[in-house]
């Protein structure tokens, strides 16, 4: 549960028209209440009525107070805190689209759109099952087949790294498919890949390597870019992101075998 309390007043002004929270898809149809695992979900504020203005909101999200600001008129909370990683959420510079993976573990998302015009605000939440829906029995056993020979060892120590323009999810849409995430969590670990704006703001707990290979690989030629390093190259190597899932994931194949 989501309240709302608008820290802002303007005294002795006749009342702006009310504000209006809308959370559809871009097409203008309603978000679907269930969403395969693995997928890229845009959500569009453009029907929203807001007002231009920064205001100051007080939330309380279940037993938790803090202080808001929502700026030019909207903004979007994510539940649970994890999709608000890099790799699993963006706001369009605008403000008026959200782009969300929806991962690899199932759960319930909760999306909550706060707009603000004048010294009134409005609220709405949308909830989102991840792959939760009906699924396929499960395949029956195959029998065990005798051990094949080791084919030689690929080159180890895949590091990948997923150059964006900032907010611009759609272009690395390839990305967020769950045989890619699958991928790179085996090959490269959790550790060993990233997905980053092309002005990145850094904390100092980044991965050494990949800070290394972005820094590197800068002025990017090209955006979206896929910078690619194992432990048989010297030196990273950059390149136009693949635009389609066999593609990308072919790349990687090279790289990590």
């Amino acid at each position: 549960m989501i309240s709302v309390l608008l820290l802002t007043f303007v005294l002795g002004q006749p009342a702006p028209a009310s504000p209006k929270a809308s959370i559809l898809l871009p097409s203008g149809e309603p978000v679907p209440s269930e969403v395969a695992l693995g997928k890229l979900l845009v959500i569009s504020g453009e029907k929203s009525e807001r007002g231009p203005n920064t205001v100051s909101v007080l939330l309380t999200i279940g037993e938790r107070t803090h202080l808001e600001k929502v700026r030019d008129g909207i903004i979007w909370i994510i539940d649970p805190p994890s999709f608000k990683a890099p790799d699993q959420m963006s706001v369009s510079k605008d403000r008026l689209t959200l782009s969300v993976a929806t991962g690899l573990e199932p759960t319930t998302l909760k999306i909550t759109q706060i707009v603000a015009k004048g010294e009134a605000a409005d609220v709405q939440t949308i909830s989102i099952k991840i792959g939760l829906g009906p699924r396929p029995p499960p395949e029956p056993p195959v029998p065990p087949k005798p051990p094949e020979p080791k084919p030689p060892t690929p080159a180890s120590g895949l590091k990948v790294l997923i150059v964006r323009e900032t907010g611009d999810a759609a272009s690395i849409e390839p990305a967020f498919a769950q045989v890619v995430r699958k991928y790179l969590d085996e090959k490269a670990s959790k550790a060993g890949w990233r997905i980053w704006d092309d002005d990145q703001v850094f904390s100092g707990t980044e991965p050494a390597i990949l800070k290394e290979m972005f820094d590197k690989a800068k002025p990017f030629q090209s955006l979206p870019a896929l910078i690619l390093k194992n432990d048989k190259s010297d030196k990273a190597t950059a390149m136009p992101l693949p635009k389609t899932i066999e593609a990308l994931m072919a790349e990687l194949k090279k790289w990590g075998g």
